[in-house]
């Protein structure tokens, strides 16, 4: 299901592309376009309906190489053919978007009788294209002539299919574009073929009416003149000789057409062996060129991929090389750091003896200057004891002073000197 969805992405990029240029695919696009439809139809997860709708929304080159592609190779089953052929008949939904479908069931036929011959005239579906496009074939001269070209093309095998499963009021839109392709039916390339089909079918009953049918118009004309004439009694007897002498020409006329005809139809069949065996070389000779070509082009695609090869594998040595030193060096980093670590754990342990040893002896030392100044505050708080409720005289201050200046040089001898921060 993964391939088949990148098919259709595949195909939506295409379409896009189709899109944005005005409806048109280069030959390249068309034919890539083609083989991933067929892809897409012939796949293990394939669909026919989804083959169909996509050959339904590109243009009728698409179709064309399409089935060029499975049919040149007997890739498929007439059945299978069949099949998508009935898909596409399906998304023929909108009757003003009907006359785009007559190219690709001109070219859904022809291709089809070409590769697949006898297999063909057993299909049930190839007779319905065939009316299909007969219906537009009376409505332009475009459409005629593509109805004309589909005969040619198919060297008349249209009439070997099986309508028999068709009602005669299908049948009469083939009948009609045949005359109004060949005026003169009897002059016609394929006139016996399209004689015994039309006998076959019902559209002439013997060989006076097959005849008459397959006369100029002219002619037919003509003769019903005559027989207007013969109504008229009166006029009968005068124009008698008039009506023998149109009638023993119209005779000679058709059988010199007949022997026409004959004529045609035997040096057809004569230079048919020919011409399909010049078809078949050029095919060969076409494909050996397109061989060739995509052989050339295969070269130069191998010899650009080992290129690119030995660059990616020069790159990918490299790079190897490049982790290998890499590798190295975060092994001696790793050493390198777990020393480190090592270190930093000693270092913390030291330092938290320095700190907890310079703790102690702080604390000691502070201990150590309580005790001193305590000793040495000792007998100046006596003294200050005595002064401390005298009444003010010159001695009492002249003994304060004495005790503050022996306060200071206390301190000055434990450490803290009071002159040293003027």
């Amino acid at each position: 299901m993964d391939n088949f969805n990148e098919i259709k992405l595949q195909l939506d990029n295409y379409y896009q592309e189709y899109k944005n240029n005005k409806n048109s695919l280069n030959v390249a696009g068309t034919k890539a376009v083609a083989k991933l439809i067929a892809d897409m139809a012939l796949s293990e997860n394939g669909s026919f309906r989804s083959s169909a709708t996509e050959l339904a929304r590109f243009p009728a080159d698409v179709t064309k190489e399409f089935f060029n592609t499975v049919t040149r190779a007997n890739a498929v089953s007439m059945q299978t053919l069949d099949e998508i052929l009935r898909e596409l008949q399906a998304t023929n939904k909108e009757a003003r978007l009907s006359q785009y479908y007559v190219l690709k069931y001109i070219f859904a036929v022809t291709l089809i009788m070409k590769y697949c011959k006898e297999q063909a005239c057993n299909s049930d579906v190839l007779p319905q294209l065939v009316v299909f496009t007969a219906q537009f074939a009376v409505k332009s001269d475009k459409n005629k002539n593509n109805f004309y070209n589909l005969i040619n093309n198919t060297s008349g095998g249209i009439f070997k299919l099986n309508y028999s499963n068709m009602n005669k009021d299908s049948l009469m839109n083939i009948w009609n574009a045949l005359n109004a392709v060949y005026p003169d039916l009897s002059n016609s390339t394929y006139s016996s073929q399209i004689s015994e089909w039309a006998e076959k079918y019902g559209f002439l009953s013997n060989e006076t009416e097959k005849n008459d049918s397959l006369s100029p118009a002219n002619e037919e004309k003509s003769e019903n003149e005559i027989s207007s004439d013969n109504d008229n009694k009166t006029a009968e007897s005068e124009n008698s000789a008039e009506i023998m002498a149109k009638k023993l020409y119209s005779c000679i006329r058709r059988d010199m057409a007949k022997e026409q005809n004959v004529i045609i139809t035997a040096f057809a069949d004569m230079i048919s062996p020919l011409s399909k065996a010049l078809e078949s070389v050029q095919g060969e000779i076409s494909k050996s060129r397109a061989l060739g070509a995509e052989n050339v082009t295969l070269n130069t695609k191998n010899v650009d991929l080992e290129r690119q090869l030995n660059e990616m594998k020069l790159k990918l040595q490299n790079t190897n090389q490049s982790l290998i030193i890499a590798e190295t060096e975060n092994e001696e980093l790793k050493k390198q750091v777990s020393v480190l670590e090592n270190q930093n754990i000693y270092l913390d342990s030291k330092l938290n003896e320095a700190y907890s040893i310079n703790s102690r002896e702080s604390s000691l030392e502070a201990e150590k200057i309580r005790s001193d100044l305590k000793k040495a505050f000792a007998f100046l708080y006596e003294d200050w004891l005595e002064y401390e409720s005298s009444d003010v005289t010159q001695d009492n201050y002249e003994s304060l002073q004495a005790i503050i200046k022996k306060i200071f040089r206390s301190l000055e001898r434990n450490g803290i000197n009071f002159k040293e921060n003027d």
